[in-house]
Order: C-alpha cells, then sequence, then structure tokens
C-alpha cells in the first residue's frame, strides 16, 4: 500500500510567499505594478521645423505631437512645456508667439506622462532685426595709374559722394561716384562704384567695385566704424592688368540723413 506524505501547513505558507509572483513581461510597468502610460509614448515637435529661421518678433507657431508609436493614436498627457534660453518658457501643445529670444539655440518641449517627462527639441534661429538707416557723405580719394602703353604714372585726386543703406538684418547696399583726369586729361574717368558690406554692432566691411575705362571690373575692400548716427570707412588695394598698375585709396565719412 503507497505511503502519503502530508506537508504541513506551515511549510506550504512559506513556500508559497517564497514564489516569484507571475507578471506579464510584455506591458511595461512602474515600481507598484501599474502599466507605464509612457511606454510606448512619442513626443515629436511638428512645428517649428530643425533649423528654422525668424526674425526678431515674427510669430512662431509652436505644435507638438504625443502619440502611441505603436498605434499612431494621440495619447493623454500632463503639462506641456516649452523652453529657450534667458528663462523663456511657453505653457500648451500648440500657440503661437512673437517673443523667442535672438540667437541660435535648441528650443525643448518637456511633456508629462504618468510620473515620467518626455522631451524633443529643434534647433532654430532668431535674427535680430534693426531699424534701416540711410548715410550719405564724401568719398575722398587718390588714383595712382602705370601705364603700360605710355611706360609713364600719374597720380591724383578722386573726390566725390556716396550714399549706403543699411538693412534690417544689417546687410550694406549702396553707391557713389567720383572723377580723376590723369596725363593732362589723357585719362579722364567718372568713377562710378558700388558698395557692399556688412554693419555689426560698432563696425561695418565691405567691398567697393567699379569698373575703368577699358570695362575692368576691380573689387577694393574698406573697413570702418558705424553708428545709427554716422558711418566712417578707409580702403585702399593696387590692381595690375594688361593696360597697367591701379592704385585706389581713400575714406568715406557721412552722416544719417532722415
Amino acid at each position: 500500500m503507497p505511503t502519503t506524505h502530508t506537508v504541513p501547513a506551515a511549510a506550504l505558507f512559506l513556500a508559497l510567499l517564497a514564489a516569484p509572483a507571475c507578471k506579464d513581461d510584455d506591458e511595461p510597468s512602474d515600481d507598484s505594478g501599474t502599466p507605464d502610460p509612457s511606454a510606448h509614448a512619442q513626443v515629436e515637435i511638428v512645428s517649428p521645423s530643425d533649423g528654422a529661421s525668424f526674425g526678431q518678433g515674427d510669430e512662431v507657431l509652436l505644435e507638438v505631437s504625443v502619440t502611441d508609436q505603436e498605434s499612431g493614436e494621440p495619447m493623454e498627457h500632463g503639462a506641456v512645456t516649452w523652453s529657450a534660453p534667458e528663462g523663456w518658457s511657453f505653457t500648451g501643445d500648440s500657440g503661437a508667439v512673437s517673443d523667442l529670444p535672438v540667437g541660435s539655440y535648441p528650443l525643448e518641449v518637456s511633456v508629462v506622462i504618468g510620473e515620467r517627462t518626455l522631451t524633443d527639441s529643434v534647433d532654430v534661429t532668431v535674427i535680430e532685426v534693426h531699424d534701416p538707416v540711410h548715410y550719405a557723405g564724401q568719398l575722398r580719394s587718390r588714383i595712382y595709374l602705370y601705364s603700360n602703353e605710355y611706360d609713364i604714372d600719374d597720380e591724383g585726386p578722386c573726390d566725390g559722394t556716396f550714399e549706403i543703406d543699411t538693412d534690417a538684418s544689417w546687410g550694406v547696399v549702396g553707391s557713389g561716384q567720383c572723377h580723376v583726369s590723369l596725363f593732362h586729361g589723357m585719362v579722364d574717368w567718372d568713377v562710378i562704384f558700388e558698395i557692399d558690406g556688412v554693419r555689426t554692432d560698432g563696425s561695418i566691411a565691405g567691398t567697393l567695385f567699379f569698373f575703368d575705362d577699358q570695362g575692368t571690373r576691380y573689387e577694393t575692400p574698406y573697413e570702418g566704424t558705424v553708428d545709427d548716427a554716422a558711418v566712417s570707412a578707409t580702403f585702399a588695394a593696387e590692381h595690375s592688368n594688361d593696360h597697367g598698375i591701379l592704385r585706389f585709396s581713400g575714406s568715406l565719412d557721412g552722416r544719417a540723413m532722415p
């Protein structure tokens, strides 16, 4: 007759306590065993796009999507906070703002889902905008010319006027003219030139472009100082061509005009 063994109740109770609890490994959970709602969440900035640029004060649309990665369906979530340098922030899934700080930086969004905070970011650039300024003034210069054709050289003043404009992004465009007479009138030029460049906080630099009477194009760099009331710059360059050598140097001095 087979022998029957009886397990004491106390031993059976201890064995049950030591056994691991059953859990669905496919469903992530937090420490309490509750499924983690953020496990399959995807946070993505819809607007603005990565690398976008704006002018200071431009209206910028902010929009973020929070979806389930598996189903693609929108997910419920908590607070949404956007942040940028200089303590800038905005709260909400979407909205239009016009006070982003100037500079290039990551614009970040944080979304609370369950007990976690998920983030996404895009790089943006906000360009400082300035009031356009129109300057006008005097160009004082000298032109030296050595002529291969006559094997002689001469130099003389080329004085005239110029005007330049700085735009909202501090780009520089302008024009000017001066007159020079060399070799007892054999060379008699009305020198008409164009100006381009860039203004920064306190300085200006760029290039003067002009053509001689033979149609040769010359580029002469300039640099100087500028504020909202006045501009002053100097330039100098030497150019060689089939006709000889030309040196062009001088200054621009102007004031802001209404």
